[in-house]
């Protein structure tokens, strides 16, 4: 709304995430718990090298969305230079809804209910191990009460405690954590332990789900200036400060511990700073190109490292900038057809990028037309077109490269009171 020397404007749009992703085999970080059964099993003697195979039913659905309600006043103070103040609301809302469920191995041990090789399921394996080191355990009791803790198996034999297939058992049974100068008391405490971490494993292996919503909101102010120097050349910078959000769990189930309810994390949104330059060297050609930069350094993202939240400067080496070029041009009064180019550079370093979040190098294309149906009534057809920049990161034993594209189509309406 402009009246005299001001003008009005108020805005509803989103201003960050604005997508959603569904990923039917899930995402490495659920699967990775699982990943590494085969080997903590070979590791511990539970199976041999032909028989390291797991599966896994996963699925992992994830949304980001950030509202921008913002308000702004102009004031032209000369014909050429006018001065505006305004501020944004945002509320962000982020969703998470996935399982990981059927954890299969095929362990090469005796405890395997459905034989040595077989396939099956992970918590009832751990689940038969852990009654078998439990009642291993319970076996050397009566011993104990009768005095003979102190004894080796090996000594316990000779008394007439156990026979020696017996002690041969719970010997084998321990592996290489058995010692002949282990006391009874002491192999009765590994298979204590070794039943809990048995039936940690049946657990942490057990089905899982997730149903969590991360909710937060903030406040930037807005400042821009604008200069006409002429019909034919302008000028406009405008400085976003930063808004300082915390998003909030509100969790449903949480079978994977990441989102615990009530828990808080920091997703800034950084200030930015905007520069756009506008030509028209005839009356029906309107060049234009812009540079933004994202203050990245001095927001807080949320990035955590060994569990702990980190300040950006550690997973950004620097701030991450756009480049943009547009051209228009009156076909005739009514058509317009436009083009335009958009290249962005990330600032992120490798300790940033994880399947839940990475930040790609990217290069757009745009068309777009419009056509005005009366003076007041213009209708709008775009398309973009975005090329991201993969990206790998190595981890120990494996690796993990993010990439995509991203398609627009897009109609809109400009209506002219």
């Amino acid at each position: 709304y402009k009246k005299d020397k001001f003008a009005y404007s108020l805005g509803v749009n989103p201003i960050g995430g604005g997508g959603s992703a569904g990923f039917e085999n899930g995402l490495p970080s659920f699967e990775q718990m699982v990943a590494v059964l085969p080997g903590m099993l070979y590791l511990n003697g539970l199976t041999d090298e032909n028989h390291m195979d797991y599966s896994v039913k996963s699925n992992f659905d994830g949304s980001s969305l950030n509202w921008g309600v913002q308000f702004n006043a102009t004031y032209s103070l000369t014909e050429m230079l006018s001065l505006s103040l305004g501020f944004r609301y945002i509320y962000a809302k982020n969703t998470y809804t996935g399982y990981l469920k059927e954890v299969m191995v095929n362990p090469f041990h005796p405890l395997n209910p459905n034989g040595a090789g077989n396939m099956v399921a992970a918590p009832v394996f751990f689940n038969a191990l852990a009654t078998a080191a439990t009642g291993a355990a319970n076996l050397m009791q009566p011993i104990i009460d009768g005095g003979g803790g102190a004894y080796t198996l090996d000594q316990l034999v000779l008394a007439g405690f156990l026979t020696q297939d017996e002690a041969n058992q719970l010997a084998g049974g321990l592996g290489d954590d058995y010692h002949s100068d282990l006391t009874a008391a002491e192999v009765q405490g590994k298979y204590f332990s070794n039943a809990g971490v048995s039936a940690g494993y049946a657990a942490a292996t057990s089905d899982k789900d997730v149903d969590a919503a991360q909710t937060g909101h903030g406040i930037a102010p807005i400042i821009g200036v604008n200069m006409k120097f002429s019909d034919k050349f302008n000028l406009a910078v405008k400085y976003e400060h930063k808004a300082d959000i915390t998003l909030t769990n509100e969790t449903v189930v949480d079978g994977t511990g990441m989102f615990t309810d009530g828990a808080q994390t920091p997703s800034d949104m950084p200030s930015l700073l905007t520069v756009g330059v506008g030509v028209r060297p005839i009356e029906k050609l309107n060049i234009n190109a812009g540079f933004h930069m994202y203050f990245d350094k001095n927001a807080n993202y949320g990035k955590q490292l060994n569990g702990e939240f980190v300040e950006n400067s550690e997973v950004m080496d620097g701030n991450s900038i756009e480049a943009a070029f547009g051209l228009e041009y009156m076909v005739t009064d009514k058509i317009l057809v436009s083009a335009g180019y958009l290249m962005t550079k990330t600032g992120a370093n490798d300790k940033y990028h994880s399947d839940l979040s990475h930040s790609l190098n990217t290069s757009s294309i745009g068309l777009g037309g419009k056509y005005m149906v009366n003076e007041n009534i213009g209708i709008n057809l775009g398309f973009m077109k975005t090329m991201y920049q993969g990206y790998t990161k190595s981890f120990t034993g494996y690796q993990e490269e993010y990439n995509r594209d991203a398609m627009v189509i897009a109609v809109g309406i400009d209506y002219k009171f």
